[in-house]
């Protein structure tokens, strides 16, 4: 049986993603509303992230998929040109949420702020992909279980 080739999204090896992460995060324009988080690390490690309230402590959940399936991810935002995305995206509307999509290399991060309705179809489709990977390795956080607003 052949085995396929090791993925090295921006160049990386197993080793190099060890220190990379993916992290996404929605704000809401509602005074002391709590936060919901994902983040994604190189290695499969998963850590969901919410507080009911700004005062309220954090609850955290943590869960794991394979290292491959992460390099998966990290391959989907190089094909999806995520370095080259805007920093900010924003609409006319003056109520809306803002999603914070962050990329963590050893070489540097890039950081990415979307309003609602002004996203990117390359932003949408790899908060799909961040929303899938995080329920494969944390299922909790697929519908509404976990959080709201992700």
């Amino acid at each position: 049986m052949a085995q396929s080739a090791a993925i090295k999204p921006f160049g990386l090896d197993a080793e190099g993603l060890k220190g990379a992460k993916i992290f996404i995060a929605v704000y809401t324009p509602k005074t002391g509303m709590g936060k919901e988080q994902i983040e994604i690390s190189g290695d499969g490690n998963i850590k969901l992230i919410r507080s009911d309230n700004d005062r309220a402590p954090d609850q955290i959940v943590q869960g794991k998929v394979e290292a491959e399936k992460a390099a998966a991810l990290f391959a989907l935002f190089e094909s999806e040109g995520f370095m080259g995305l805007e920093r900010t995206y924003t609409t006319e509307s003056t109520i809306k949420n803002t999603w914070q999509m962050k990329l963590t290399l050893p070489s540097g991060e890039k950081p990415v702020f979307a309003e609602a309705g002004s996203t990117p179809p390359q932003f949408d489709r790899l908060m799909g992909a961040i929303r899938l990977l995080a329920g494969i390795g944390a299922p909790m956080s697929l519908g509404r279980q976990y959080f709201f607003h992700l």
